[in-house]
């Protein structure tokens, strides 16, 4: 027989189903809050994927299973409804020329258990090309083995034109520079001719026609030696004056550098170094002689004139040491000094412009110049360049 329970007992069974019943609500509560929580959270990452073109991947390695995030169908410009990610058809996405890349990629990732990063060439089915960089993370099991990779693709297309583009507007402004630097080599040729046929000729003539002058004077009965006083003050100011436009005209345009080559006209520049500075210097060849286009050995002769040009300006030297070598078809020219030296960030500062204009003229000819210095310990000044 069951008996018949009591009021007390009931009530006890109703405050107990009572108290599950609320913990069974407030489970549900907590769920559905987390539940909120991940969507929005997927919101988020979702949008921050949009953003950043970056998409996410999960590749099941034992399974040969792969899983997209939605912002990989749209870098790989396929449909999400349609389309079924695996690593064959990754591959089949990819450009042709790339293929082995990603294909040796994906077998040292299984080989070394660590993800290869790399760069490649997609070709979505509309025909667009894009840039994708790949990257993640491997998951190993119990037993060392690899299990999942976990990663991500980024859409570096955008970044890469821009870096194409930079390159391009770089080339255009090296090529800019040296037309300009032609054009004004051009330009000092031509002053240093004019110079030469009109101004030099008319100085000469004004010099025969004050000599004849004087000759007059001299054979008259009667002497004017105020005169004769003047013409000769004239005579002076008319040599110093032709000194001074040869001067200018061998800066300009050096006639040895044209007349006797490039080797003459380095020893030429250090003579006339030495003679204006009064700074001793001593000049060592291995070649006697070489044969190179007007660029180049414009281009060497400029790096050497603003290397002599900074001594006399910067080092306060007493000994400068010049040696020339020919390697192969290197053009090797370094010019030390034993003054105050220079920083070895110098050369890189945006005002160093003759140091900077030293490196531009050797970079249009595919060559480069190296300038090394300590405090009190002198600078080194060294240029190489190809030879055609």
């Amino acid at each position: 027989r069951v008996q018949k329970p009591r009021d007390d007992e009931i009530g006890e069974l109703y405050d107990g189903f009572n108290s599950m019943l609320e913990q069974i609500q407030k489970r549900e509560q907590e769920r559905d809050t987390v539940q909120a929580a991940l969507i929005q959270s997927e919101a988020i990452l979702k949008k921050a994927q949009e953003i950043s073109e970056i998409g996410s991947y999960e590749w099941n390695v034992l399974g040969n299973s792969l899983i997209w995030s939605d912002e990989m169908f749209r870098i790989y410009g396929v449909d999400k409804n349609t389309f079924q990610p695996t690593i064959e058809k990754v591959v089949e996405l990819t450009r042709l020329d790339d293929r082995k890349k990603i294909q040796e990629a994906i077998e040292q990732t299984i080989v070394n258990k660590k993800v290869q990063r790399i760069e490649y060439r997609i070709l979505c089915p509309g025909g667009t090309e894009k840039v994708v960089l790949v990257d993640g993370e491997a998951t190993l099991d119990d037993h060392g083995n690899l299990k999942k990779i976990v990663g991500f693709v980024q859409d570096v297309t955008e970044r890469k034109e821009a870096e194409k583009a930079v390159q391009k507007t770089s080339k255009q402004l090296r090529a800019l520079a040296t037309h300009l630097q032609s054009v004004r080599e051009e330009e000092r040729t031509t002053i240093a001719r004019e110079m030469h046929d009109e101004l030099g000729q008319d100085l000469t003539a004004f010099k025969m026609d004050l000599t004849f002058l004087e000759k007059q004077i001299q054979s008259g009965k009667k002497k004017d030696s105020d005169h004769l006083r003047s013409i000769n003050d004239l005579k002076i100011f008319i040599d110093e004056t032709v000194h001074k436009v040869r001067s200018l005209i061998r800066y300009l345009r050096p006639e040895v550098l044209d007349d006797l080559g490039l080797i003459e006209a380095l020893q030429w520049q250090a003579q006339e170094f030495k003679s204006r500075s009064g700074i001793d210097i001593k000049f060592k060849s291995n070649i006697k002689k070489i044969k190179v286009d007007k660029n180049t050995s414009t281009a060497l002769f400029r790096i050497f004139q603003e290397a002599l040009t900074n001594i006399t300006r910067h080092a306060r030297a007493t000994q400068v040491d010049v040696n020339i070598e020919k390697k192969e078809r290197i053009f090797s020219l370094k010019v030390t000094d034993n003054g105050v030296g220079i920083s070895s960030d110098i050369g890189d500062k945006s005002k160093s412009f003759g140091l900077l204009g030293m490196k531009e003229r050797a970079l249009m000819l595919g060559g480069e110049v190296e300038v090394n210095g300590a405090d009190g310990k002198g600078t080194t000044v060294k240029a190489r360049i190809p030879i055609k």
